[in-house]
């Protein structure tokens, strides 16, 4: 691909970075550049040089906490931006200057892909006395070009303007599904917009409108999904939905297929009342980059290096966050639901679906006839895992402060297995009843840490959490204190067998930590603390297997 092509699909807007000993302005106001540096850079090459940027640059975890139910449209954000470490721009005060520099380009980047509307990609430059370095920055990868000297390469410099004054918006990343309306107000604590994609209206593919309102969840991060969730109204339906967008791997199944095989599945053995534990789907859509997009034109530079990724669009009934349960009896009829055989295990023996993004973000619920439902949300990352060939992406499946122990590694992760999920259940009971009383999470939580944790520090703090005495639960949830000491003894165990084992032994099955961690050992530690909802739960088919 020639380099002047991938220019011109490309770099469209710039957020500069100057160094004090870049350019400076003389008393007249003209632009005087100061001399050039010592050593002058390789010729342009033909192709701009390269590596995806690591996962770990940026993780793609929440931000803050769902709102409770009831919040207005109108309200503040539930998501804030974090606050970014400047540095000096001097290359003399500071000889990291220049990475740190980069650094900054690059959260310019990440503040317009968040909040620059639906953005599929963002430009940015950056300036060292006379060279400019352009860089390309998209859900995928960053790019950088070779730089090259502004008063030497004029006819190129001038090229590249020109281009950048013919790119339309779909160009400049700006995808046409959602533009953002001008912004009427800002959240002062934050100096961000109150709801950046409020009172946008989309057209859906079935020719439905969908109004926008209030963002729920928004994900603070370059490389990933970018997932924007918001409360919106849908043309035909009376009551608030809930639209999700993202942008996974083209060759992730879609979240919509995988609810309706198992909405399917359901109907076909006679298993209905699962249904009131999945989230109702009422539209789905996935729109692909054009073939002179420059994704599709990364994608065939880089080959497999490059994730292409679409933009998938789900629109669903509301559901609420089991944070806002105040009772334990209302929170184990929640969890009970969702990891007994009536919800996770159902899901995993018969459609043989996978979740693999067990978080209590996406462990909700619904009420129906005031009665309490759990439901398993965002299918996002599932798999059909009996079936094969499995998504090709490079990425680790899950949120860090809930994945299993084996996940939290720096290299490629190792196959997903049923105990990770597991695991990120206990995590979740563990998270919510020691942090969340009265709806609310209190303050100086146990588990505040784990959100901001690199992921090598994050695996020593949870295998030291295994090894030791729970936190007590707030007082709303003082009857799963056994509980979360039965389920972190299961785990521990199963990790210090496999450590007395020899690591090529045949005999050791890690699937189950050698029967030390399965859904027979599991089911029994919360059914001991259910037997409250038995009457409760008396519509439904609640059998222990085995």
């Amino acid at each position: 691909m020639p380099y002047e092509r991938f220019l011109s699909i490309a770099f469209c807007e710039f957020k500069f970075v100057l160094g004090i000993d870049s350019v400076t302005l003389d008393s007249a106001s003209s632009i005087r550049a100061t001399p050039p540096l010592p050593t002058v850079p390789p010729p342009l090459a033909k192709k701009p040089t390269t590596k995806p940027a690591p996962v770990s640059a940026h993780s793609d975890r929440e931000l803050r906490a769902r709102k409770p139910a009831g919040t207005p449209l109108s309200g503040p954000p539930t998501t804030t931006r974090p606050v970014e470490k400047r540095t000096s721009n001097s290359a003399t005060a500071n000889p990291r200057a220049k990475e740190d520099e980069r650094t900054q380009c690059a959260s310019y980047a990440l503040e317009l892909l968040t909040y620059g509307g639906l953005r599929s990609h963002v430009i940015g430059g950056f300036i060292t006395n006379n060279f400019i370095e352009l860089q390309y920055h998209d859900r995928s990868i960053i790019v950088k070009s070779e730089p090259f000297d502004l008063t030497q390469a004029t006819a190129r410099f001038i090229n590249m303007l020109n281009g950048l004054a013919d790119l339309t918006e779909d160009r400049w990343g700006y995808h046409p599904l959602l533009y953002t309306p001008r912004p009427t107000k800002l959240y002062p604590a934050q100096g961000v917009l109150t709801h950046p994609f409020g009172g946008s209206v989309i057209t859906l593919s079935d020719g439905r409108s969908l109004t926008v309102g209030e963002t729920i969840f928004q994900s603070h991060a370059i490389i990933g999904r970018g997932t924007c969730v918001s409360l919106a109204k849908l043309d035909d339906v009376d009551e608030d939905v809930v639209v999700k967008w993202s942008w996974p791997a083209k060759t992730r199944t879609p979240e919509a297929d995988f609810v309706k095989i198992a909405t399917e599945k359901a109907r076909e053995t006679g298993d209905e009342w699962v249904l009131n534990h999945l989230p109702h789907i009422l539209h789905a859509e996935q729109i692909e980059f054009d073939q002179d997009s420059p994704q599709q034109h990364l994608s065939e530079h880089f080959g497999d290096d490059y994730e292409l990724r679409v933009l998938r669009l789900v629109v669903q009934g509301k559901l609420h966050p089991i944070t806002e349960l105040t009772t334990a009896a209302e929170l184990m009829i929640s969890f009970a639901l969702n990891l007994i055989p009536t919800g996770y295990q159902w899901l995993h023996e018969t459609p043989k679906i996978m979740h693999r993004d067990i978080s209590r973000h996406n462990l909700m619920y619904r009420k129906i006839n005031g009665k309490v439902y759990g439901v398993l949300n965002d299918f996002d990352l599932s798999v059909l895992w009996d079936k094969e060939p499995r998504s090709t992406s490079k990425q680790r499946t899950g949120t860090e402060p809930y994945m299993a122990l084996d996940l939290l590694v720096t290299g490629p992760p190792p196959p997903h297995l049923y105990r990770f999920d597991l695991e990120s259940l206990f995590y979740v009971i563990a998270y919510v009843v020691c942090q969340y009383h009265e709806g609310k999470k209190i303050d100086n939580s146990p588990f505040d840490a784990w959100d901001h944790l690199g992921t090598e520090y994050l695996h020593t703090i949870k295998t030291k959490f295994l090894a030791k005495r729970t936190p007590k639960p707030t007082s709303n949830f003082s009857s799963f204190n056994d509980l979360i000491g039965e389920l972190r003894r299961m785990f521990r165990d199963g990790y210090n067998v496999r450590e007395d084992v020899d690591e090529d032994n045949p005999d050791f099955d890690n699937n189950s930590l050698d029967g030390k961690v399965d859904f027979k050992i599991f089911q029994p530690s919360v059914f001991g603390l259910s037997v409250m909802l038995i009457t409760y739960c008396a519509d439904h088919p609640i059998v222990l297997y085995g």
